[in-house]
């Protein structure tokens, strides 16, 4: 009877493995397939840029029965002109073509084409030392020496001193 018992049991053990490997196999591939295919009837053919430099202009193609909207970074509608437009924000500019109930968007990101920095300091031999001391009020009878600022930019970390900028007073 024992035997007959681990028998039963191996035998259940075994079906219910089986039965959860191929249910979880099935599941698995209606996954891959079940929504996978791309069954349009239309697909956009257009050429779009994927990235503009802060300033510059990208072109806005128009496509045969499609309405263009472009939106800027801040989200505000941009006026199209000449089938262009200026990235004048840093950030994704949306191009979206619609028609009826399908819609296809497209991003365009618009990127600096440098970082400057602005640095309160001195240049010794050449170096951009940033420590300054600069009083925080002025004295009639004492003389300060208020140090020059520089804008310099940072490329493949080599950093070049663009501009030396001098203090004004007015």
């Amino acid at each position: 009877m024992k035997k007959l018992k681990r028998l039963l049991t191996a035998v259940c053990s075994l079906a219910l493995v089986v039965a959860l490997a191929v249910g979880n196999m099935g599941l698995v591939a209606y996954a891959v397939t079940g929504g996978g295919e791309d069954n349009a009837d239309f697909k956009l053919d257009t050429d779009i840029v994927t990235s503009v430099a802060y300033g510059e202009q990208f072109d806005v193609a128009t496509v045969d029965g499609f309405t263009v909207i472009v939106t800027d970074p801040s989200g505000k509608e941009v006026e199209v002109s000449g089938g262009k437009v200026t990235a004048d924000q840093l950030g994704n500019y949306m191009i979206s073509y619609m028609q009826g109930d399908m819609e296809y968007t497209f991003k365009v990101n618009s990127t600096m084409g440098a970082t400057y920095d602005l640095t309160i300091g001195e240049v010794i031999n050449g170096v951009l030392y940033a420590e300054a001391d600069i009083p925080s009020y002025a004295n009639v009878d004492r003389e300060y020496i208020i140090p020059a600022a520089y804008l310099s930019v940072t490329e493949d970390g080599k950093t070049t001193i663009v501009r030396k900028v001098e203090p004004q007073f007015t």
